[in-house]
Order: C-alpha cells, then structure tokens, then sequence
C-alpha cells in the first residue's frame, strides 16, 4: 500500500507491506534531515525476482528506536528514529 505522509515538515512517500521484516529509508532523505547514521554489518537478501541485495541486519532497539536503511548502491546503516512512525 503506498501512503501519502509528512516527516519533519517534509513530503514523503510511504511504503506499508504488512508482511515486511524491515523498515528502509533512503540515503537521500536521511541526509536531507539531518539523520545520524551508524554503520552495521551486512547481509544480503534474495528479492522477488531472484536477485540479491544487500542490506543492514535488523537492528532492534526499543530505547533508541533505530531502523535500518539501504540504498541502491549497497551503502547500509543504521538511522536514529528521532518520532518517526511507520
């Protein structure tokens, strides 16, 4: 399902599949508002079309309330949450 939303004043879109394991935002936006990125080491995921991406593992803390993000050319980490809700 894609979702209209706003972030920090900012239009975004929002992918929602109930049946994800991970939570993903791009390098672009990260950058643009300011995220602090911690880096984390990678694992790979097969997608749909057989192919393999890289990606952070999950990283799940419920004080920090990190997620983790990928873009399309292998860059992963781990992003601080700071409200955001998905």
């Amino acid at each position: 399902m894609k979702l209209k939303g706003k972030l920090f004043d900012r239009d975004i879109l929002l992918l929602i599949d109930s049946g994800a394991n991970h939570n993903f935002i791009s390098q672009r936006l990260v950058t643009e508002l300011g995220l602090t990125v911690y880096q984390t080491k990678t694992s790979f995921v097969r997608l749909g079309d057989g192919n393999q991406s890289g990606l952070s593992r999950p990283q799940q803390s419920h004080d920090s309330g990190q997620i983790s993000h990928s873009d399309d050319r292998g860059t992963t980490g781990r992003t601080q949450r700071r409200h955001l809700l998905f």
